[in-house]
């Protein structure tokens, strides 16, 4: 195969990866698990000025419900909060305190909204339409490649021979990465349901780790070394 016929095939993978990648992210934002990324749509407005929050803010993961967020500055905290409700509105705020240099500070602990039985109807029908969507991009990608690669071989059999395998390869594995994807998320979906019925609600890990090492007590608001 020549050098033009793999580009041809490499822009291929990289549009089928790039969609698999899109229904990635926005079932990180189908939140059901706390995950850091669900937070980088957050814009902390700042003097007029949108901010990123891990330029004001350092975020950790207690358990798999719930986000821990320090801001960098106690005045920073209503900021922050704002930004996040903006974005998240159906995560549920507490604001928690720990103590540094026997000083106290607070924090901001999110937990993420539960998954009764309406909203894992919701969550599981928008997982699958969201699923379904990116299969439909990868389909229409190699339908339209392979027409334009066999247009451009139809005289070379067993170029296009070589050609077809490699799309057909590439085709089924993104097909199969979406499938996984789509399965991981209706996963999590169950077991946060499983969850909401048996009642187990609350936090279940008391050590926050920020993602500069710094560990903190979420319950009993004590600062530890990075080692915990």
């Amino acid at each position: 195969m020549n050098i033009f016929y793999k580009s041809l095939i490499n822009q291929v993978e990289n549009k089928m990866a790039g969609y698999v990648a899109l229904l990635n992210f926005r079932y990180q934002n189908l939140c059901v698990k706390a995950d850091a990324t669900s937070l980088m749509p957050v814009n902390v407005m700042m003097a007029g000025e949108p901010m990123n929050i891990e330029d004001v803010a350092k975020v950790a993961i207690p358990d798999d419900y719930h986000l821990a967020v320090f801001p960098n500055q106690e005045d920073l905290q209503q900021f922050v909060a704002d930004g996040i409700f903006h974005s998240h509105p159906e995560f549920k705020l507490e604001v928690k305190t720990y103590k540094l240099e026997d000083k106290e500070h607070h924090y901001l602990l999110y937990k993420m909204p539960e998954v009764d039985k309406n909203r894992h109807d919701l969550l599981e029908e928008g997982v699958k339409s969201l699923h379904d969507e990116c299969h439909v991009r990868i389909e229409e990608i190699y339908a339209e490649n392979m027409a334009s690669l066999t247009d451009m071989l139809n005289s070379n059999p067993e170029g296009l021979n070589t050609v077809k395998e490699e799309l057909d390869r590439i085709h089924d594995d993104y097909v199969e990465k979406a499938r996984s994807v789509r399965d991981d998320k209706l996963e999590e979906i169950e077991e946060a349901y499983r969850r909401y019925l048996e009642g187990d609600t609350e936090i279940s890990n008391d050590e926050v780790t920020t993602e500069n090492g710094i560990s903190y007590n979420v319950t009993q608001g004590i600062r530890m070394d990075g080692n915990g």
